[in-house]
Order: structure tokens, then sequence, then C-alpha cells
């Protein structure tokens, strides 16, 4: 009888558990394949997107716990057992549509890189807030990393300036260190910068005026880091993207100067991960508004609507800039972006391809904005294979 009871006891902590598991998970791994509805939500979904693994792990802790519950005769659990099979079949499917890119593209995945984390292995050196210029009373500094304390002037570096998003108006230098610590230990010199952030005093073409008064920066300051001032590229997040791009695509243009006293601002390359493109498709195609008022966010960069600005909109626009002396470019983009479609990354290449521009393309089937905040996550791992590639062909 004591043993009958102690099953009875177990077969009920066993249903108690399997729900407590199940339900919220299977209701987190919806948001793998539904849209966010809400701001809030949107962020947990780039979470779960990109930490699914754990979440096959749950679903298959609960299925366990659900037959173990049956067994002891609570037939109840066969539907929380069948919430566990959902809740693993959706957290698979990042999994499984991330090894199919990373085939297409060679990349080889690492599991326990995914689960224990990336040891970088090699020194580096780094220096922060570091004064660039001085625009309407306000200093804008950057953050410099380099692969080897020892600076060695026979052998300098090339240069990788990092721009951070916030819809123009957020962000901040350094948000991805890590990922700025990875470039470097391909023996690069990274300087991630500050922008003037769009208000009311700071509308375009702020922003990508001080992104090119940072590589006009970088050029003179080159020796002092051990870098080479003829080998820099850019890379942008987001908002960042778009800057990066648009300042990369207008180099020395009278239309957008720099901030700062610059002769020369051409680069060798420019990386954009799920940047805005085309500004007037953009306003017209917003992405959910509890999530992010796009026309609004546009706007307040740019001053107005593409009605009443429209010659603003086309100067910011980096797909009206692609022409014969665009560099290579690499675009990356999540098939779930809620709030910049990836149409923008395939509008671009459209005109890449047309204008013939080496470009690359990674199309990111499962990944939402912001994928690569997991830097150890399948969507970071493909990005960095490739952006390491991209630089050691551009940046000889």
């Amino acid at each position: 009888m004591i043993w009958l009871k102690g099953n009875v006891v177990f077969g009920r902590s066993m249903l108690w558990l399997c729900w407590v598991i199940t339900l919220p998970s299977v209701l987190l791994t919806l948001l793998i394949v539904l849209p966010a509805p809400i701001y809030q939500l949107w962020l947990v979904a780039v979470g779960v997107s990109e930490w699914s693994v754990w979440f096959v792990v749950l679903g298959s802790v609960g299925l366990l716990c659900g037959l173990l519950a049956v067994r002891e005769g609570h037939t109840t659990a066969t539907l929380p057992m069948l919430l566990s099979v959902v809740t693993i079949v959706l957290a698979l499917l990042p999994v499984i549509t991330a090894q199919q890119v990373a085939n297409r593209a060679n990349v080889q995945l690492s599991l326990r890189r995914y689960l224990i984390g990336w040891d970088g292995g090699e020194r580096w050196l780094e220096q922060h807030d570091i004064p660039f210029t001085t625009v309407n009373h306000q200093t804008l500094k950057l953050d410099m990393y380099r692969s080897d304390p020892d600076l060695n002037p026979d052998k300098p570096l090339p240069i990788v300036i990092v721009v951070h998003g916030g819809s123009w108006s957020g962000g901040t230098k350094s948000d991805f260190a890590q990922h700025d610590r990875w470039l470097v230990g391909g023996g690069r010199v990274v300087f991630d910068i500050q922008y003037r952030l769009a208000d009311a005093n700071n509308r375009f073409p702020a922003a990508v005026e001080d992104v090119k008064c940072a590589i006009g920066w970088a050029k003179r300051n080159a020796a002092t880091y051990g870098a080479d001032p003829t080998r820099i590229a850019l890379l942008g997040r987001s908002a960042g993207g778009q800057l990066a791009l648009l300042a990369a695509y207008t180099p020395n243009d009278p239309a957008l100067p720099p901030s700062c006293p610059t002769l020369d601002t051409t680069v060798r390359g420019v990386i954009s991960l799920y940047g805005p493109t085309d500004l007037v498709w953009g306003y017209n195609h917003t992405a959910h508004p509890d999530i992010i008022n796009g026309p609004q966010t546009l706007e307040n960069y740019l001053g107005g609507s593409p009605t009443t600005v429209p010659a603003t909109y086309a100067l910011a626009a980096p797909i009206e800039h692609v022409g014969g002396t665009t560099p290579p470019t690499l675009l990356f983009h999540g098939g779930h972006d809620q709030l910049v479609g990836h149409q923008h990354a395939e509008r671009l290449v459209a005109k890449l391809k047309g204008a013939g521009i080496p470009f690359g393309y990674t199309y990111l089937p499962w990944a939402n904005h912001g994928f690569d905040f997991n830097f150890n996550g399948w969507g970071s791992q493909i990005a960095q294979a490739q952006i390491d590639a991209f630089l050691k062909a551009n940046l000889k």
C-alpha cells in the first residue's frame, strides 16, 4: 500500500511537472513561426529562435514526464505530451534550417560552441572613448579593438569600422562588443563609433556625415594603431547598416560631406546586417506598428514623409547610389525580421547585380531582426564565417 501510494504521488507530480514545462514552452516556441504582436514579445521571439536548442531539451523533458505520468495511470498527460512534441518540432525548425543554409554556404556549425560558448584564444587590446571629432558642441568617440597588443609597424592591419543600430535615434558604440573582439581575431583593427542620434537638431544627413568623418579619422590615425589606411571596410547593423551602406556608396560626394575635414572617404567593402536600403519602400511597407512605428521612425530621421521631403528619401537610400564605383557588398537578412523586411536586402541585391557589383547575400529563413544578439547562435556562426571570408578577400 505504501508503494502504491508513492506511485500515485509520483504520477501526479510528473503530470504537474509536465504541464509546468510544456505549456510555457509551446507558447514561446510558437513565436518561432508566428509574428510577435508586441515589442516585448518580439524581444522574446529573438531569444527563442536563437536559443531554440534549449527548447528541444525542455520539450524532451516534458515528454518524458508525460510518459511517466501515463505509466502511473494519468492518461490526461497525453495532451501535454502532444504539446511537448509540438514544442520539439518547432524548436528544431531553426536548427534544421540553419544547417541547410550552412551547407549551402559551406560553413561548419559548432554545437559545442552553441552550448558552451566561444573561446577567443587570442590576445587583444582595447581602448575606449577615443574622441574623433566635435560637432555642434557634441564630442563623438569611438572604441578601438586590436588583434595583438604588440604593435608591428612593418605589418599594418586592415581596419573595420563598426556602425551601431538603434533606429537612428538610439543605441551606442560597442553594443555588440563580443563581435568586435571576434573581428580582431582575423588580424584586424576595429573602430566601433558613435554618431549623432536623430532628433530635432540632428536629422539626416548628420549621422552619415559622422560615419564619413570617422573614416577620415581612421585614415589619418591608422599608423598610431598599427593599421593600414588603404584597407578599410564598414560594418553596420540595422540603422547602422543603412549608414554604412550609404557612406560606402557615396565616397567624396559633395551632397553628403563628412562632418570634419576629410579628403578621402573611400572604403574597400561594406557589410550590412538587416539594414534598410530602400527608404520609400520601407515607409510604405511598415513593420508591425506595435513593435516599431516605421513611418514615425523614418520621419524622425529624415524630417518628413516621402511626400513632403522626397529628395531627402532618395539621397538617404543606399539603393539609389549603386553605380560603377560601388564597393563589394555583403548582406544578411532574416526571413522573420519584423522590423526591417528582408525585401530591403533583395531589392538592393537586384540593383547590385544589375550594376555588376560583387556582392554576397545570405538569407536566414528562421531569423528575426537582431539574430546575432546570440553571439554563439547559428545565425552568428554563419554570418561570422562569411564576414571573415569577405574581409580577407577584400582587404588583402
